[in-house]
């Protein structure tokens, strides 16, 4: 097949895939109002499933997958689900989001896995902070992962912060004084609206342009000159420093129309915008012992339906019912 593309032109070689719903931590901007899962764990896809599934869409053009949660690595069977995707012809990139806590102590089977890339969303470099976060005592385990894989130069290092007003503006020079020193890219990104966010509520987003004038008055900045084509940040090295800084502000600069990217849910709901509740069911096809071809159409009917854009702004509310444990980001 040719790169795929949806009705405005757009290419599509992307896909997050949500591996399981579970997760280590209850994270008050994730979870739902009770803290509690969204839907049993035990109507999500088998390795073997999303392995056949991007086997399918990789002659359609897919490139690159990222797997996601909840925690991916809470998934059992997840090294032999990387070693399987990297085994496919056509995906080039198989990457991870991850909380971090588990990160360390799995390096080795990751390794042999053949993971290319991490990324590791920390909203806080604050301990009492991400402990009122999380409901855990994560810092010094997320931070001693962090540390090592980037020292030790094991994987390409990115780190998403969510930026929010009077909860962690008050650190956005300590992230990127982070950058500074580790060999990391550190992605501050504008806070969007969710369904069941118990933390964001009555707080309000930072725009990227804001964020970037309070780096400008402390550190010196520059364009970052291989920035990754088609991702949403706009990154920037910092002079004299070790890592890269990026923006991504989904609500004061859209970007939806470079978006190459279908999402995947732990049940095997095709998704072709995060902030859309409209999903293609792929689960009833493995019950129904469908053929390739059928799966095949079903990636064709997400692309026809991907909206133009979000059209979300700071003041919007939450545009979709799901929350993000249930979407997997």
């Amino acid at each position: 097949m040719d790169q795929p593309k949806d009705r405005f032109g757009r290419g599509v070689n992307y896909i997050r895939v949500s591996v399981t719903k579970r997760c280590n931590l209850r994270c008050a901007y994730c979870m739902p109002m009770d803290g509690s899962l969204v839907h049993p764990n035990n109507d999500i896809l088998t390795i073997s499933q999303i392995t056949r599934l991007i086997a399918l869409f990789a002659p359609a053009g897919i490139r690159k997958v990222r797997l996601t949660g909840g925690e991916p690595l809470l998934r059992k069977g997840i090294f032999s689900l990387i070693r399987d995707l990297k085994s496919i012809p056509g995906i080039d990139e198989v990457t991870m989001t991850t909380n971090g806590v588990l990160l360390e102590k799995n390096i080795p089977l990751l390794q042999e896995a053949g993971l290319d890339r991490i990324n590791i969303s920390l909203d806080s470099l604050k301990a009492e902070r991400l402990r009122a976060i999380s409901g855990h005592d994560i810092h010094q385990t997320v931070m001693r992962a962090i540390r090592r894989v980037a020292e030790e130069r094991i994987w390409p290092v990115k780190i998403n912060v969510v930026a929010i007003r009077g909860f962690n503006d008050d650190e956005i020079l300590d992230f990127v004084q982070l950058a500074r020193d580790l060999p990391v890219e550190v992605r501050f990104i504008e806070m969007m609206p969710t369904a069941h966010n118990r933390l964001f509520r009555g707080r309000s987003a930072i725009a990227a342009a804001e964020m970037e004038r309070i780096v400008r008055e402390r550190y010196k900045l520059r364009p970052a000159p291989h920035a990754p084509a088609g991702g949403p940040a706009e990154v920037y090295e910092i002079v004299g420093g070790a890592g890269r800084i990026g923006f991504v502000a989904p609500l004061s600069r859209h970007f939806c129309g470079g978006c190459n990217r279908l999402r995947l849910t732990a049940e095997g709901a095709l998704r072709s915008c995060l902030f859309s509740d409209g999903e293609v069911d792929l689960g009833r096809g493995f019950l129904e012992n469908a053929h390739d071809q059928w799966f095949i159409d079903r990636f064709k009917e997400a692309l026809a339906v991907k909206p133009k854009g979000h059209g979300l702004t700071a003041a919007s509310g939450a545009p979709c019912e799901k929350p993000m444990a249930a979407i997997g980001g």
